[in-house]
C-alpha cells in the first residue's frame, strides 16, 4: 500500500497529464507496434510505475457505472494522495486519504525540477515540500478500500468521498 501511494505521488508530481496520457496511448498498442524512439530517462521511470499501480486496481464490475472521467482509461490524475489513517478487518484495508490537485503550473515545475538534478532521487522534493508549492491548498478527503487477492493487495476502483 504504501509503495502504491508513493508510486501514485511520484508519477503524478513528476509527469505532465498530456505524457501520462501518452503513455498510457503507447501501453495500448502491442509491443511490436511501438515506436522505437526511447523515452527520456524520467517518463521511462513514470510508464514502470504506472503500470505496477495499475496493476495493483481491482474493478469490480468496469461497465456498472459510468463516469465523467473514467477512472479506467488508465491515466492517473495530477494530485497528491497523503495516508491520514487505516483499519484492518480481516483481508480488507480501509485508507483514509486526503488529495491535492496538483495546479498545472506547479506539475510543471516539479518536472522542470526532476529533469534540472538529471534524476537524481536525493535532490528531488520531498512529498511534504511538494505541497508547500501550491497556492491553493483545496484538499478532499475520501476513504479507499483494499483486499487481500491471491496474497496481494489490490485497490478497490469505486472510492468513497465526503461532500
Amino acid at each position: 500500500m504504501v509503495s502504491f501511494y508513493s508510486g501514485y505521488n511520484f508519477v503524478s508530481s513528476f509527469s505532465t497529464p498530456k505524457e501520462r496520457s501518452g503513455l498510457t496511448t503507447l501501453l495500448k498498442l502491442p509491443p511490436k507496434d511501438r515506436p522505437k524512439k526511447s523515452l527520456p530517462t524520467r517518463l521511462i521511470k513514470v510508464e514502470k510505475i504506472a503500470k505496477e499501480i495499475k496493476s495493483r486496481i481491482w474493478r469490480v464490475d468496469p461497465g456498472i457505472a459510468i463516469f465523467p472521467r473514467q477512472p479506467s482509461d488508465g491515466i492517473i490524475s495530477a494530485e497528491l494522495v497523503i495516508v491520514d489513517n487505516f483499519n484492518t478487518i480481516k483481508d480488507r484495508l480501509v485508507v483514509q486519504v486526503t488529495v491535492y490537485s496538483i495546479e498545472p503550473k506547479v506539475n510543471l515545475i516539479l518536472v522542470a525540477r526532476y529533469e534540472s538534478y538529471s534524476g537524481d532521487e536525493s535532490k528531488i522534493p520531498s512529498l511534504q515540500e511538494r505541497l508547500e508549492l501550491f497556492q491553493t491548498l483545496t484538499p478532499r478527503r475520501e476513504i479507499h478500500h483494499w483486499i487481500q487477492m491471491d496474497g496481494s493487495w489490490m485497490l478497490k476502483e469505486a472510492k468513497i468521498l465526503f461532500l
